[in-house]
């Protein structure tokens, strides 16, 4: 019953609202009268003052230090549909037709980033590998063309990986020369406590000189004010002999310095308690080869001249401590008589 209602009074209510009844006769609307509107005169638009673009990337770099150290790394990888791959793991191969993308960092000798003062050179150890493109100064866009292993490496202001060797080739002819034929003669002159300290003051100077060495930032203008007696060229190299000669005390430092104390402790400890010694002499070096590169890694973070004072500081204490040793020397060969 209630149903019945609601749809009767659905119809009710729909009926009046769809025009049930007459309608009403139309009333006609009047023509309508066409005003002449005034055209506005026009009024010039102002222009907004563009706003500055936004920022992209990074800020230039400006500092303009000879490059110290360079850094390569695979930026992205450019797929052969047109799109792009980040994040890209140097450790996987690149597949044929894919590009990548190098980019090289420069650092001074602080570890700060660097324009350096010339040109980014690359260098690829098979050319016919990889198609190279781009002028970028610091990047290059290299697409494998067959299967195979390609070296890259960059060159700026004279630093390369493939030139360390000739530093460590300098420092092992040094040692080997001076342990060879130079140490035996200046034990027999000065004696084993007296030649390690001579090595450890040695050592000592290499290293702080090492802090303090700095290459030339403009090697023009230092010609220049030598009225051009050397070319900028010949001017530059200037700073690499005091850092040849400070390279060149570690080896003879270290070379004067080890034998010596090994022999020394050998001689001085009885043959009881020899291997003890020498093994808690080994620990501690093992020690020290292992905690204090990541001291001085923080050091270098600081300063790259820290590390060395550091060094310096350290060696120069152990010279006191090897003070007196002579006495030992002159009575060890009585306990040697006795054991």
């Amino acid at each position: 019953m209630q149903k019945g209602r609601a749809v009767l009074l659905s119809a009710m209510i729909f009926l009046p609202a769809c025009g049930g009844s007459s309608p009403a006769a139309p009333t006609p609307s009047p023509s309508p009268v066409v005003v002449a509107t005034p055209t506005p005169t026009p009024v010039p638009a102002t222009t907004p003052a563009p706003s500055p673009p936004p920022e992209e990337g990074e800020p230039p770099v400006t500092n303009t230090n000879p490059a110290m150290r360079l850094t390569m790394r695979i930026f992205v990888i450019e797929n052969p549909d047109g799109t792009y791959t980040g994040n890209v793991d140097p450790k996987l191969p690149i597949p044929v037709g894919y590009t990548a993308r190098l980019d090289v960092t420069a650092k001074d000798l602080d570890n700060r980033e660097t324009v350096g003062q010339g040109e980014v050179q690359f260098f690829f150890s098979d050319p016919g590998l990889a198609r190279v493109s781009g002028n970028h100064t610091n990047q290059r866009r290299v697409q494998g063309l067959a299967v195979g292993s390609l070296d890259c490496w960059a060159v700026q202001d004279g630093v390369t990986s493939n030139t360390i060797g000739y530093f460590f080739a300098y420092t092992g002819v040094l040692s080997v020369v001076t342990r060879a034929l130079i140490l035996g003669p200046m034990i027999d002159r000065f004696g084993e406590p007296r030649l390690a300290r001579i090595g450890q003051i040695i050592l000592a100077a290499g290293l702080a000189l090492l802090s303090i060495i700095r290459p030339l930032a403009d090697p023009a203008a230092v010609a220049a004010m030598l009225g051009g007696v050397l070319p900028a060229r010949a001017v530059a190299l200037l700073p690499y002999l005091p850092l040849a000669i400070a390279v060149a005390f570690l080896p003879l430092g270290t070379a004067f310095t080890f034998p010596c104390v090994t022999s020394l402790l050998s001689r001085v400890i009885s043959s009881k308690e020899r291997g003890l010694y020498m093994g808690v002499q080994q620990t501690f070096g093992g020690m020290a080869r292992v905690l204090f590169p990541i001291l001085f890694g923080f050091l270098y973070d600081r300063g790259s001249g820290l590390p060395f004072l550091v060094s310096a500081a350290m060696v120069l204490f152990t010279v006191y401590l090897g003070l007196g040793m002579e006495a030992y020397t002159r009575t060890d060969a009585k306990p040697a008589a006795a054991a």
